[in-house]
């Protein structure tokens, strides 16, 4: 991480393998959330579990729409003013 998430930013632990422990004093907002998704893999938060829990279900999610890549069907209703009506033979 070239910049620190957040001015709040404090390193807790430099690990040999090269990872980064550390925190930030913030209220979580959606956008943080959002933050915290761009970084993928990168990015783990340890705590609090419901961060935690939430980025995961986010990753689920994401994994799931892969999977369902093809064909995306459609249906468009213009009843109200009939302007896509079936020819009639």
């Amino acid at each position: 991480m070239a910049n620190p998430l957040h001015h709040s930013q404090k390193v807790n632990e430099y690990h040999p393998h090269g990872t980064i422990d550390f925190q930030i004093e913030v209220i979580p907002t959606q956008e943080l959330l959002d933050e915290f998704f761009r970084y993928g893999g990168q990015l783990v938060v340890l705590e609090p579990r419901w961060i935690k829990e939430e980025i995961h279900l986010r990753n689920k999610k994401a994994i799931n729409y892969e999977q369902t890549w093809g064909k995306v069907r459609f249906r468009y209703s213009d009843a109200q003013n009939n302007l896509h009506k079936r020819p009639t033979t």
